[in-house]
């Protein structure tokens, strides 16, 4: 489907505020909060799932700034995901400069942590063809302004008119196969710049291993006094034991800011105290309980009666 003119500037992103690089909204959690002011004034709504008409939730054409957390959105200016859509990425958006224009909200599902689009050279994916994995300025190449058609393997993808993100854009989303931009888009060797949509703040787990930790430092234990009396007329060897079990709880509190970097597949170890094996995730505390036993014996050799009974 091709879209009307959408300028790089209509929608303006600001870096993340103070409150998100303190906390970051739990795994798993996406959404977006729209206000009818700039600068997050006004009233306000927060949305976790598609809205398909924000007229119907008294909220239409009144937008002029917002939050998104997690998942990008689309942003459309017409009811059932119709009109000019506009691509919302994780941030803050102090401002929309084509402002009370959004009628329907519609969450980013698919996975966008592996993108891959095949570009052609020719309708019908013939001649030529090159595939992108990270953003690219097709200026730079074989490729500007000569692409005919593509196919999207992953990822959602915004594809410019301009180098440098400006021009108007396509959104190719999983899956689509569009044969010829000329009658679809009126695109026809006008591609020169593409980048795929960033995912949200991934859900960071960590696995402790708890077998492979550093044995404690030593515990000082107090024992109570150990009396041993021998009534008989030979030598005797007293073992005596004593036992105490203590009670710990340790509470593990990991926190992950949004300014941590983490990559696919990275791996660390935290060193802590506890007894079992669980998963930390981001945002998240958890808190083990063991029980550590200590057992001392003592053997010591009494001379026969009647010597005085030995103590030590």
């Amino acid at each position: 489907m091709a879209l009307p003119s959408i300028q790089l500037s209509d929608v303006r992103r600001e870096a993340p505020s103070q409150a998100e690089l303190q906390g970051p909204p739990q795994p798993g959690v996406n959404k977006i909060v729209v206000y009818e002011h700039a600068d997050f004034e006004g009233l306000s709504r927060e949305f976790t799932s598609d809205v398909p008409d924000l007229h119907e939730l008294d909220f239409g054409d009144c937008i002029c700034s917002l939050r998104v957390a997690g998942q990008p959105w689309i942003a459309y200016t017409a009811p059932k995901y119709e009109g000019e859509a506009y691509a919302l990425e994780e941030g803050e958006y102090r401002t929309v400069e084509k402002n009370k224009a959004f009628s329907a909200l519609r969450l980013v599902h698919h996975d966008l942590a592996d993108p891959q689009i095949t570009l052609y050279e020719e309708p019908d994916y013939a001649g030529q063809s090159k595939v992108v994995t990270e953003e690219t300025n097709l200026t730079y190449g074989y490729f500007n302004d000569r692409v005919s058609s593509h196919v999207v393997q992953r990822g959602v993808w915004l594809l410019y008119k301009h180098p440098g993100r400006g021009g108007w854009y396509h959104i190719a989303w999983p899956g689509e196969r569009l044969p010829d931009y000329k009658p679809e888009l009126g695109f026809h060797n006008c591609l020169s710049h593409l980048r795929p949509l960033a995912p949200g703040r991934p859900a960071v787990t960590a696995r402790i291993l708890w077998e492979q930790r550093q044995v404690e430092a030593e515990r000082d234990v107090l024992i109570d006094e150990i009396v041993g009396e021998n009534a008989t007329d030979l030598e005797q060897t007293f073992t005596t034991c004593s036992s105490r079990e203590y009670v710990t709880t340790t509470l593990q509190s990991f926190r992950f800011s949004n300014a941590t970097s983490l990559r696919a597949g990275l791996s660390f170890t935290l060193a802590v105290e506890a007894a079992n094996v669980f998963t930390v995730e981001k945002g998240r505390s958890e808190s083990s309980t063991r029980r550590i036993g200590w057992r001392c014996c003592c053997r010591q050799r009494s001379p026969p009666a009647p010597s005085s009974p030995s103590t030590w």
